[in-house]
């Protein structure tokens, strides 16, 4: 039988140097100059046999080691011909190189995960970034900036990788006024915002949360100058300022246990910008050079040019972490050039690199013991081991089921962090790996591997059943009126589900500054987002930025809420520069436009006609020549015009039904006092019954129609109707009982209608027959006056009959007194002139509506209807 192995790979061709026993105390070094017990030129020399250089000839645009496997990675350009575009490891220990792996055009600047697992690198050519798995040795997730207003592609410039957190880096993008912004990427997805940022170095703190930034170039954002620190939260970077201290360094700068070390010699601490000393040697002031500390022997090393007499040499100067004593120098022969990415590894090793060279030495200078050799690898064994990760919005997806089907078949499952290996996979396989857990989807939903040799890893995004926000911050100006949120879900949308939301105060009160917004939202198979409206109040009070919440509640059917976009923080800009001397509710259309929100819950934006009608009923007073007459005219037209809205059809189906409903299920108790529903239950429910009504627009009977057989269903299983109204009850017991709660007295073919629908029982049964007795008209007419009272407080006052100033029922009683009072013996309120009239009759709509209460809450209460 034969096999076809997978074709070789192109090799950076590489010329390896090995210099011994030259390397030498540099030229002036004065032993014990900076205190007793420093190394001697001799002992260095005599030690010379265990020290090493070796130059690869290989043209580099930076390189990273990985301290566990003391492999050095760098980034290859294209102009080296075969091997280029590539990220190639070299054995830091013997200098050989391994086998290139192509990434990208132009791979430039180059960091590593803290734990060795990944390599990143700025693709020049690309104006992207890619990950390079070390494990596997492959290329793995690519990802760009995107594009600015004005120069296209955002190009990466210095990147950095959090510690602890290999999948989370930070971007330095950009290099002019317009692109220069700093960006934070998990596993290749950006975080939500960016922040503007010209930083020429980056470095990360010991906290995956903290970062520091160094720019010195005044002629791109020059206000943003010096030593700057930088916070990343789960929304992106944000700048905590500078130091109290600004240094600006010039040149590179690195971290280590607390302290800035920058290569100009001077160290600082990052936080407070102070500088705690400075490293210093006789005969140069660090020029173009590279540094690295390491705290782990309590020593700082330099590489530099030696300027300026004579010929440039290399030197390598070691100094102590705590007492800023040089310990001692070398200088390396036949080094040329400017070096840069200066790194530690091994026991006494050091790797920096030049345009055309990489420097690989080990010297006691360097870590103080001899150099450790690890043996020569194994050959490959004749099979290979599939490695991948499966990752969702959490990080690393546990528990994932991989099943392998093809040449082999076997089967694993992730570990805790979304880990997955599949050991003895034959080179010359070809398999399919296929993920699954229930209630999720995965992108893709299978791979298939034709060459396990060159394809050993995977990287698979899982996607559970999750209900998201289309944004987690929103800013809004409150002459906007409203502001629209999408809800999503992703997964398997194969189901029906549905999902709540509320909203909350911060420092944006629902009374004055926004509508409150209670429901539900009911996905069908297959749906995957539905919009939610709230409603911004434009009051005329100079109140500076404002916020509230949304939020999503109680996922159900396997879906589960989004961990970042389930909450969406609205800041709401103020409008008004100057104190207000007038009431808005003055201005016809805002006094309209607040009963449209307060009354039917929805802006008119949609509802355009319907807004300039109500308006013109109050503007058109404005024609009459007599004032006297034009008083009276806008004084009886207001409040003709806010009755109006509590009698409107789209009122009526919606929050005097929702009230009714109330009444009908409860009676007078403590828990619900006369059976009354609170603001926030009301609000809740009217919206949720008027979801998409607009009277007169589009299909809006079957729409609402809908909405009340759903709502009357969702009704019925409620806990507390429930605890009311026992399953057990016959027809004519549950019937007479909502009767009995709503005070009415049912015709006889009232209480027939509702026990016929009541039907079989049953959750179908008992919505049809609280409806029947919520719609008839011995209800209707019974409720009117209550829901009237009621609605002038949670319309007019937005509040509750008891909440503050009030303390209990009495004031509501107060008015439920007085509209009984002008109510007629036999009146059908169903008629709209007659349930008119009845309010005219009672003049409470012009009582609330003048009340300092209703006025306080959108500017002065100064309101005159008459005026």
């Amino acid at each position: 039988m034969m096999s076809l192995a997978a074709p070789a790979s192109p090799r950076v061709a590489f010329l390896t140097t090995l210099v011994l026993a030259c390397l030498c105390a540099a030229s002036g070094f004065a032993p014990g100059r900076s205190g007793a017990g420093l190394p001697h030129a001799a002992a260095a020399a005599r030690a010379a046999e265990s020290h090493h250089l070796r130059k690869l000839a290989l043209t580099t645009k930076d390189l990273v080691v990985d301290s566990h496997t003391q492999t050095i990675y760098v980034s290859v350009p294209s102009s080296v011909g075969a091997g280029g575009n590539s990220i190639t490891p070299i054995n830091a220990q013997t200098g050989t190189p391994g086998q290139p792996v192509f990434v990208g055009s132009e791979p430039g600047d180059l960091a590593i995960a803290d734990g060795g697992e990944a390599v990143y690198a700025v693709l020049e050519g690309a104006n992207a970034v890619r990950r390079f798995d070390t494990q596997t040795q492959t290329a793995g997730v690519q990802f760009n900036l995107g594009n600015d207003s004005f120069s296209g592609p955002v190009t990466p410039r210095q990147i950095k990788v959090a510690p602890g957190n290999p999948e989370t880096v930070a971007v330095q993008g950009g290099g002019s006024m317009f692109d220069s912004r700093l960006f934070i990427f998990d596993n290749g997805v950006r975080r939500g915002n960016s922040l503007a940022s010209a930083a020429q170095q980056l470095e990360f703190s010991a906290s995956a949360t903290r970062l520091y930034s160094s720019n010195s170039n005044t002629s791109v954002l020059r206000e943003i100058i010096g030593l700057q620190r930088i916070n990343l939260t789960p929304t992106g970077p944000s700048n905590d300022g500078n130091p109290s201290q600004v240094p600006v360094i010039t040149g590179e700068i690195k971290f280590d246990n607390g302290r800035l070390y920058a290569a100009s010699g001077h160290v600082y601490n990052p936080e407070t910008g102070a500088l705690l000393g400075q490293f210093t040697a006789p005969d140069f002031a660090f020029h173009k050079t590279t540094v690295v500390p390491d705290s782990a022997v309590s020593r700082v090393y330099f590489v530099s040019v030696s300027c300026c007499n004579g010929t440039p040499k290399i030197t390598l100067r070691a100094f102590d972490m705590n007492t800023f004593a040089e310990i001692g120098s070398i200088e390396i022969p036949d080094a040329a050039g400017t070096p840069t990415s200066l790194v530690r590894w091994g026991a006494n090793g050091l790797a920096f690199r030049n345009a055309n060279k990489v420097y690989l030495l080990q010297h006691n200078l360097i870590g103080g013991t001899s150099p450790t050799f690890t043996p020569a690898p194994t050959p490959a064994p004749p099979t290979v081991s599939l490695r991948g990760r499966i990752t969702d919005f959490n990080g690393g997806a546990g528990g994932v089921g991989v099943a392998l089907s093809g040449s082999l078949t076997t089967s694993t499952t992730t570990d805790t962090e979304g880990n997955f290996t599949i050991p003895g996979v034959g080179i010359c396989d070809v398999v399919t790996v296929t993920p699954s857990k229930p209630t999720y989807t995965f992108g893709p939903a299978s791979v298939e591997v034709l060459n396990p040799v060159v394809q050993p890893s995977l990287n698979i995004t899982a996607f559970p059943r999750a209900f998201s926000l289309s944004q987690s911050q929103s800013f809004i100006s409150e002459n906007f009126n409203h502001v629209r949120f999408n809800v999503s879900r992703q997964g398997d949308l194969s189901v029906a589900a549905a999902v709540d939301y509320e909203t909350s105060d911060g420092t944006a009160v629902s009374r004055s500054d926004y509508t409150a917004a209670f429901g539900t939202l009911r996905f069908a198979p297959g749906e995957a987002s539905k919009p939610i409206d709230i409603l911004i109040t434009n009051d005329v009070l100079v109140e500076g930025f404002e916020s509230f919440i949304l939020t999503l509640r109680n996922p159900t059917d396997g879906f589960i809420l989004h961990p970042t976009f389930a909450t969406v923080f609205i800041t709401v800009s103020d409008n008004d520069t100057q104190a207000p001397t007038t009431s808005p509710l003055q201005d016809a259309q805002f006094f309209v436009r607040r009963h449209y929100h307060d009354f039917l819950n929805r802006d008119p934006s949609s509802d355009i006609a319907g807004l300039n009608f109500w308006a013109g009923q109050i503007t058109a007073c404005e024609s009459e020549p007599d004032p006297q007459k034009k008083a009276d005219c806008l004084a009886d037209r207001r409040t003709n015009v806010s009755a109006a809205f509590f009698l409107s059809i789209e009122f009526q189906q919606t929050g005097y039904l929702v009230h009714r409903f109330y009444t009908a299920s409860y009676p007078d108790s403590p828990a619900r006092p006369k059976g009354l529903p609170r603001l926030a239950e009301f609000l809740r429910d009217t919206q949720e019954v008027g979801r998409g009504v607009v009277v007169g627009v589009g299909d809006w009977t079957r729409q609402l129609e809908e909405n009340k057989q759903s709502f009357a269903l969702a009704w019925v299983e409620r806990p507390e109707f429930l605890a009311q109204h026992s399953s057990a009850l016959t027809a004519g017991q549950f019937v007479d009982a909502l009767f009995a709660n709503s005070g009415a007295v049912p015709a006889a073919n009232e209480r027939a209608a509702a026990i016929a629908a009541f039907g079989a029982g049953g959750t179908e049964g008992r919505a049809r027959a609280l409806s029947s007795v919520a719609e008839s008209g011995s209800v209707y007419n019974r409720q009117y006056n209550s829901a009237f009272v009621l609605m002038q407080y949670f319309g007019y006052m937005r509040r509750n009959p008891n909440d503050a100033p009030d303390t209990d029922y009495r004031g509501y009683q107060f008015w439920l007194g007085k509209l009984d009072e002008f109510s007629l013996p036999g009146e059908d309120v169903r008629n709209e002139s007659v349930a008119f009239a009845r309010a005219r009759r009672a003049e409470m709509v012009k009582a609330f509506i003048v009340s300092l209460e209703y006025a306080a809450r959108f500017g002065p209460t100064n309101f005159d209807i008459s005026r």
